[in-house]
């Protein structure tokens, strides 16, 4: 899936892993995702914003790498134009990007702007700081909300509430 490719790319490439490991995902803060509705999960992540230099946007990604129990992947991922600031998005804001949930048991749930699936719901930033240019991209420590309402894919009714707080 796209969007969970771009998150570990994002992550990674801010130096962000899980708060359990010691770093402050998300740049100054924890990382936390709750899941409700059809799946219920809390799970500590990491979050990163970036902007590589020459580009027009700005990429978010918070993680999971230590799923819970019934869960092979909990993730959201999105563009923004321009760096980010202390706003609030919504999905018209995000070109491209989406959340999603995937269970072991083999049911998936999606959120996305292209093509639209779920609901995406707002990206509030509280807190916006550009850290030091790596020579390939300026990192943010950023502070803040996303919350997107995801569907089932594949033929399924069943929805899951994401909510993630950094």
């Amino acid at each position: 899936m796209k969007p969970v490719m771009a998150v570990m790319v994002s992550v990674a490439a801010i130096g962000c892993s899980s708060s359990k490991s010691g770093s402050d995902g998300g740049g100054g803060g924890s990382c936390t995702v709750a899941l409700s509705g059809s799946e219920t999960a809390t799970a500590t992540c990491g979050a990163a914003f970036a902007q590589m230099d020459g580009s027009a946007t700005s990429d978010f990604g918070a993680i999971v790498s230590m799923e819970p129990a019934g869960f092979v992947s909990i993730g959201a991922s999105f563009s923004i134009n321009g760096p980010p600031m202390a706003t609030t998005y919504t999905a018209a804001d995000f070109p491209k990007g989406g959340a999603n949930v995937v269970t072991t048991t083999g049911k998936t749930y999606v959120a996305s702007v292209d093509p639209l699936a779920g609901t995406v719901g707002s990206l509030v930033i509280t807190t916006a700081i550009a850290g030091a240019d790596t020579g390939s991209a300026v990192g943010y420590t950023i502070h803040g909300t996303f919350n997107a309402v995801l569907a089932q894919s594949g033929g399924g009714s069943g929805t899951v509430t994401m909510m993630v707080s950094f």
